[in-house]
Parts: structure tokens; sequence; C-alpha cells
């Protein structure tokens, strides 16, 4: 009854109050007007709950936007973590990759987990599900638990389970069984409650596996929960290996100790501005105009996480600058860097990224913003800095080594570096040039991608072998992808390519 100008304007938390019921409800016209800030905020029994027809009509940014991917065909999950405006990796940070369902079956299962995630205690948590339920007023369910692994279980309070009693035995080693029974039957998908796991210290990789399971008169489909977990090495890159191929998303943790002074009075000063709705980036030589506020800048100035900047997140890292007891820890949030969030304001913040998207293929890029670093001057990573050359026509450098800004007619030659990152920025076609002197490589070797940055699109020139790394054209226009750019503007030669 809200119509689609009142889905457009929920808050975070409003978006995940929605019913699975109504979630299940909504027409492709009714997604679209949540839109793709809202999508990405969805938990993961509202994703489940979408129907199968409103996912196949759904955009690229759409689906993108979701959590979680639907079954990755690889047993392998990489990716690579970089801050948001230096590109610098980050080292040791946590990555968790949890997965539910049965992989090798079409059929939905009618016992599942939902929402699997690690919880701030260190617990592997995971909601079980009656799904598909038909007229079911009982259940039964057998797992064996990895060797070291514990668990418990706590029975949902939901609406649907009253009249019913589970009983689960969490007590045997290597085991777990919960059983159940009520006057009223169940039907749809109904949640049944939580099970808790605690792990073994430097677990890495777990497979929890259901024996027998039974809801109603029927046998469920066979289903399995699996964990994987690895950290960052010095170059911000991660594989979780040996996992079942499923669908995974990933969760990811970092210690707010290595920031480097990088919160300081002037990032309070720029949450200020920003919730008084000015602009605190510095005016560009090259375009005589602030580049625009950043989703991921928004992100940094929420420090309560409330979805809005206001003074009082000024406050807060005013207080951390100078560290006073009072003020909230450092912390670093995470998000996939296939989201888009353009649609974020001072008054609609990206929150509650439970988790990012695993990559179905190649590698995924996550991009880390640590809370209260509003201005981005973080940079304690590995370099993403600098190629071994650049020589160009007229070319304005602005705040770091591998940012620059095209003027009108600019020619640059550039010397592809496998360590370095390069953002161009105001890149315009028939105007502008671009070489890249590739040294041994070759144009084949480069893969051009569409990507979101800042919550924008820009065309991404890299290599299979090191996506952490390559040449980023930055501002461009939604038509402007990179299946246009190979097609209507690079020459290559035998070792560079020009886009023009």
């Amino acid at each position: 009854a809200i119509g689609t100008q009142g889905l457009a304007a929920l808050t975070t938390s409003q978006i995940q109050a929605i019913s699975i019921a109504d979630i299940a409800a909504l027409t492709s016209v009714q997604i679209a007007a949540i839109g793709t800030l809202g999508l990405s905020v969805l938990t993961r029994p509202q994703i489940d709950a979408i129907s199968t027809a409103n996912l196949a009509v759904m955009t690229t940014a759409q689906s993108n936007a979701l959590f979680y991917t639907q079954a990755a065909a690889s047993s392998t999950v990489t990716g690579t973590v970089y801050d948001w405006k230096s590109h610098a990796v980050l080292s040791n940070v946590q990555v968790v990759a949890t997965g539910s369902g049965n992989p090798t079956s079409t059929t939905a299962p009618q016992l599942d987990f939902h929402n699997v995630h690690m919880d701030s205690t260190g617990h592997l948590v995971a909601e079980l599900y009656a799904d598909n339920a038909t007229a079911a007023q009982s259940l039964n369910m057998s797992m064996t638990l990895p060797t070291g692994v514990t668990s418990s279980f706590t029975q949902s309070t939901s609406s649907a389970l009253t009249g019913w009693s589970l009983v689960a035995n969490d007590k045997t080693a290597g085991s777990l069984s919960i059983t159940g029974a009520g006057l009223s039957a169940l039907t749809g998908s109904v949640d049944l409650g939580t099970v808790s796991f605690t792990l073994p210290a430097n677990s890495t990789n777990l497979n929890f596996q259901v024996t027998s399971d039974t809801l109603g008169t029927q046998a469920a489909s066979p289903f399995m929960l699996t964990y994987g977990a690895t950290q960052t090495d010095s170059t911000g890159g991660f594989t979780v290996s040996a996992l079942t191929p499923d669908q995974y998303g990933l969760a990811l943790s970092a210690s707010g100790s290595n920031i480097s002074g990088a919160i300081t009075a002037g990032d309070a000063l720029a949450a200020l501005k920003i919730s008084v709705g000015l602009n605190p980036n510095p005016i560009s030589l090259a375009t005589g105009a602030a580049p625009a506020v950043s989703a991921y800048q928004l992100m940094a100035a929420d420090v309560n996480g409330d979805g809005k900047v206001t003074a009082g997140d000024a406050l807060n890292i005013l207080r951390m600058s100078v560290g006073l007891a009072s003020a909230p820890a450092a912390r670093w949030e995470f998000v996939s860097n296939s989201i888009d969030l353009s649609s974020a304001t001072k008054s609609n913040v990206p929150t509650s990224f439970a988790a990012v998207p695993s990559a179905t293929a190649g590698s995924t890029g996550v991009v880390a913003v640590l809370v209260g670093d509003v201005n981005g001057s973080w940079g304690g990573g590995a370099a993403a800095s600098g190629f071994a050359s650049i020589t160009a026509g007229v070319l304005t450098l602005s705040g770091s080594p591998n940012f620059f800004e095209a003027s009108t007619g600019t020619a640059m030659s550039v010397i592809y570096a496998a360590a370095g990152i390069a953002e161009v920025h105001n890149f315009t076609y028939g105007t502008d040039s671009l070489t890249l002197a590739l040294g041994s490589l070759t144009p084949a070797d480069l893969v051009p991608m569409d990507v979101i940055i800042n919550g924008a699109h820009a065309i991404y020139l890299t290599t299979s072998a090191d996506t952490a790394h390559g040449v980023v054209l930055l501002g461009m226009t939604a038509q402007q992808t990179a299946a246009d750019l190979v097609a209507n503007h690079v020459v290559s030669g035998a070792h560079s390519l020009t886009i023009s």
C-alpha cells in the first residue's frame, strides 16, 4: 500500500523488517523501487524468499547487490582486499567463507540453514529453517560435527511455532540432533531456531554433514554446512580452498590497530560538513570543482552505523582522533566492489554489510573502509602506487602519485607496471588519448572489465594473473562499457595499447 515511492524511501532497518511472505510477494517493479542499495542490505532469509521469476529478470546491478551469489561451480574462492581511496592492500584480514545447501541437487531442500555467519564472539551461527513445508507436524534432523566442534540450539520465537516443542541433543560429542512436534502444521518457510557452533582454534576447513532428516512424512533433501577460513597475505590477496562446490558468502574482519594516525580532527571537520550538506573534498585544479562525496566517505563518516551522518558522528571522530577513552573503537567495514552505491546520501548511508558475495569465477574485489577516516588518508598497506614512469602532454597530478586528471586534449603515455594502479579521471573519447607501454606483455594479456569504484561506473584494464593492479578509467558513462572500449576505441601494437 505504500507504493513504489514509499519502498524507495525505506531505511535499512525498515527493509530488513519486511516479512518473508511479503518479500516473496514483491513484483519486479517493487524490487526495482527498493533499489540496489536496498537489495544490498537484505538478510539471507529475505534473499532466499525472492521468487525465481524475479531473480530471472533482475539486472546485473540488482543481482550483484545481493550478499550471496548463486552456486559457484568452483571449490576455491579468491579475492583481494584494498583501501577505497589509496588502493593500498590490507594484509592479515580474516576471511571466512560459509555456505549451506545441497549443491548436487536441483530440488530446494525442505530443511536448510539460512544467514550463516560468524558472530562478534567468534561463533559460527546458522538459522535452521523448514523450507517448502507442506502441513508438517513433526521433524527430525541429525548431523555430524567435525572433531572439536560443539553446538547449542535455541528455538525460534516465531508465531508459526505456537504449540510446537523442539528438543536438541547438543551434548553428544561429534553430533547434533533436533526433533520436534506440534499441533499446528508448518507451511512454507518457517524459522525453527538458531544453531551456534564453537569451533576449534585456527580452524580452516570444516564440513557439517546432515545424515538424516524428515519433515512431516517426507524425507527432506540432504544438505550440509561448509566453513572455510584464511587471511589476506602481503598483497591483500586471499584464497579459501578445498570447499564443496556451493554458494558462499564472505565475512571479513580486521584489527583497527594499524591506523597510523589516519583519523584526525580534519576527518571530524569533514564529517561535520557532510552532515550539513557541504562537500569537504578539496577543489581539483584540473576541473575547478571538488570531487563528489563518495559512498565510502559516507560509510567512514557514519561512526555509529545508524545510516546517517550527523554532528554526533563528527564529535565521535574528534574523540577518536585524540584517543579519548569514551571514543568508539577504530574498525574496518568491508563491501564488495560490485555493489552499486551511487544512491547513497548523508541520510541513507550503506550499513549492515553482513557479507560480501563470493565470485562465480576469477577474483572478488573487496573494498575496505576505515570508519572515521573520512578523507581517506590511511595508507598503511602495501603500496598500490605508481608506475615506473609517466609522461604526458597536459596532465595534472591531484593528491597522490597514482591519481591523474586529464585536461582537454591530453595525450598520455604510461608504462604499465605490475605493482601499480593508475586512476585516470575526466578521460574523454575523441579528445584525449592514453597509450599503455606494456613491456613484455601484449594487448592480448590485458583484460578490460566494467567495475564500480566509489559507487560509480568505471573501466578497469588489468591482467588475469594479477587483478589487484592495472589502469582504471573513472567517471565513464553507463554506455561506455568495456565491450564498447574494445570494439571502438582501441588500437593495438605489438607491446602497446592506445585508447582514444
